[in-house]
């Protein structure tokens, strides 16, 4: 009954309606214990209506969640002509974007568009499209949307376990930049001669064009100067001439009559084709080179948004500490020690919390913050939360 009491909202927002003596039927569903596949998989099955995508699945990872903070706060650098900073608006979730304007008058619509554009927006699968296309995985890319953001989730999981640090508002920005540098090859492409005559594949060509200007440029141990692009909102002139030859070695292995898949979309799919791309040579231009940065030039920037990313979700996890309360955290020392989930140690280190709560701490280490974390996790697991 969720889309039919979102309707029926709609209605009483924008018409007015009497709702007076109608009602909703809903289906719960009370789990005695937290489990996050069974819940997926109510999600998934439950709702014979409309598909539920993968990528929603996975939506609620902390990592899109922390894109969708950014895009909230980060304001675009202001583009030549425009008054106003603008935001791009990533859409975790679908229908976050139109949302919000049901309830607005015209007035507080237009403003809200003119802040965050709707060509400004993109979704999950988005996303993973650029990401996956700058990480030179382009075959992935052109299995579509839910196939390649699952490849991408997969991937930005190790990472994530590993140190997520490294997605920070930096990241964030060359994300932008990378989506820009998207719709600028997706441009290029449009406007050559050979693509006009057949008008076939251009996300493949664009995804392939993508991941091919970046293995030459690794190849000249040089990096795109991504921070540029966004600092800029546009694509440098100099890109022009080494997209468009590169478009074109991409369009000839494609359409090589010597391929060994017949079918073009299929053979794009495969690593083979990718392979076979990446082995016909080619040369950047003098223009190119110009604007690349060095490896060293890019780490600097990448070390410092890590520390103020890993400073960031420090304080993060002392306000969510703080908010929930010394009550909360005193119940779960009591559940957790009458139903023998957590030792003596533990219980130890969630009063640390209980006292920073009352005052009496005026903070947490990163060893105590860490602890707590991963206590919290235990006595989840237990059904204590």
């Amino acid at each position: 009954g969720g889309q039919t009491t979102a309707t029926l909202a709609a209605t009483t927002i924008k018409n007015n309606a009497d709702l007076t003596g109608i009602f909703v039927q809903m289906k719960l569903t009370v789990l005695k214990n937290a489990d996050p596949d069974l819940i997926r998989n109510i999600a998934t099955y439950a709702n014979s209506q409309n598909k539920v995508k993968t990528a929603d699945l996975n939506s609620s990872h902390p990592f899109y969640v922390r894109m969708e903070e950014f895009s909230r706060k980060i304001y675009a650098p202001l583009e030549s002509g425009q008054l106003v900073q603008q935001l791009w608006f990533f859409e975790r979730a679908r229908g976050q974007y139109e949302q919000p304007l049901m309830q607005m008058t015209k007035k507080q619509r237009d403003d809200y568009k003119l802040v965050r554009p709707k060509n400004k927006k993109f979704t999950l699968t988005d996303l993973s499209k650029y990401m996956n296309a700058a990480d030179m995985l382009p075959h992935y890319v052109s299995w579509g949307g839910e196939v390649n953001a699952a490849h991408f989730h997969n991937n930005m999981l190790e990472q994530w376990n590993k140190d997520n640090t490294v997605y920070n508002e930096l990241f964030y920005k060359e994300l932008i930049a990378k989506k820009i540098l998207f719709a600028y090859i997706e441009n290029v492409i449009s406007d050559q001669e050979w693509y006009q005559e057949k008008r076939a594949y251009r996300p493949q060509l664009v995804a392939y064009t993508f991941s091919k200007l970046m293995l030459e440029v690794k190849n000249v141990r040089r990096c795109i100067n991504f921070r540029a692009i966004w600092d800029l909102q546009k694509v440098s002139d100099a890109f022009y001439k080494d997209v468009a030859l590169i478009a074109k070695l991409v369009f000839d292995v494609l359409y090589d009559d010597a391929r060994p898949t017949a079918n073009i979309e299929t053979y794009a799919k495969r690593k083979e084709c990718w392979a076979a791309v990446q082995k016909v040579s080619y040369e950047l231009t003098d223009s190119i080179r110009e604007v690349l940065i060095s490896k060293a030039e890019q780490e600097v920037e990448n070390v410092q948004a890590r520390k103020e990313q890993k400073f960031a979700s420090g304080i993060s996890d002392e306000v969510d500490i703080f908010t929930k309360g010394s009550a909360y955290w005193e119940s779960l020392i009591t559940r957790g020690t009458a139903q023998q989930v957590i030792n003596y140690g533990e219980v130890q280190m969630l009063m640390n919390a209980v006292h920073y709560c009352n005052g009496q701490y005026r903070q947490l280490s990163k060893h105590q913050l860490k602890e707590i974390a991963r206590i919290v996790a235990l006595l989840k697991e237990n059904g204590i939360e």
